[in-house]
Parts: structure tokens; sequence; C-alpha cells
């Protein structure tokens, strides 16, 4: 829901020519920096954008970032290349291909729902994308309860007018 939000907060100050623009941007900016967080942001784009459910497979999760109607902004501002997509599944801290909880439902109440998982990590430390944009750098107790789903609300961390307050607000 955060990455929802934050796309049409985005969308309204763009349209309304808002000077705060380019600070809303940068937000969007810092929740996808990293494959583990677009990939992520792109599932819950999905589940936002298909009444709540989640993608099947990579490859439906791919078909709909690639052929989804009226994504163009959403995927520029997050910055993803739709032809490139298929690319960002791998880890660019073990190298390996995420491990995707495709059974998870994005829910339209709240973020933060682990959606993609690190396999191997380093030195005992495995990231987990969040729904919301976030990323938990987790040990191995705090990864297997991710897998099944159960993160506390300090993982899921601020809302978007929460992060969008701390940055100064945007107006």
């Amino acid at each position: 829901m955060r990455v929802f939000c934050m796309l049409i907060l985005l969308t309204g100050l763009f349209a309304a020519g808002c000077t705060q623009a380019d600070k809303a941007k940068d937000l969007a900016a810092e929740l996808n920096k990293t494959n583990i967080q677009k990939v992520s942001n792109a599932f819950s784009l999905y589940g936002n954008m298909n009444n709540f459910k989640s993608p099947k497979s990579k490859e439906e999760l791919i078909e709909y970032i690639k052929t989804g109607d009226g994504l163009e902004y959403s995927l520029d501002v997050m910055g993803i290349d739709k032809d490139k997509f298929q690319d960002m599944f791998v880890s660019s801290v073990d190298g390996e291909e995420f491990i995707i909880r495709y059974k998870s439902r994005v829910s339209a109440m709240g973020g933060g729902v682990p959606i993609a998982f690190e396999k191997t990590g380093v030195d005992g430390i495995r990231r987990v994308g969040l729904s919301n944009g976030k990323v938990i750098e987790a040990d191995d107790k705090t990864y297997e309860r991710l897998m099944k789903g159960k993160v506390s609300k300090e993982e899921k961390g601020d809302t978007l007018s929460d992060q969008a307050d701390a940055d100064g607000g945007i107006e």
C-alpha cells in the first residue's frame, strides 16, 4: 500500500506542478534503490492494481510489468526498465536469485508484507524485501519467521506520511 499511496501522491504532485515534486521523486528513488526493493515494490504494484491478488509466478509478474496498461509512469518513478525487469530478481549481495513468496497478499490497509528473500546473504545475514520498500537484515531465526509472513510493527517501519514528515514534509 505504501508504494501505491506514494505513486498516487507523486502523480498528484507532478500534475499540480508542485515545487515539492523533486522531494517526492527522491523519496520514491530511496524506496527503490536495490533489486530487492524493486522486485518487492513491483509485486506490490501488481497487487494494488489487481484487486490485491498476488502474482502466481515470476513469469506472471514479469509479463505484467512488461505489458500492463498504465504502468509507464509508476515504473519510471520506481526506476524499473520494463525490458530489463527480469534481471532484477538477482541479489547484488549474494548473486543468487531471490526467493519470492508468491502466495503473499498485499493489503489495502497496510504495507510491510515480506516478499523477496535472499537465499544465502553474507556473514549469516540475509536481506528480506517488504512490500513497502523497506529491507530487513535478518539472522536465521528472523528470516524463518519472515518467510512465514510474520512481521512485527517495528519491522514494517513508518508509513509513507511518517516518512514524508521525517524528511521535512511533502506539500
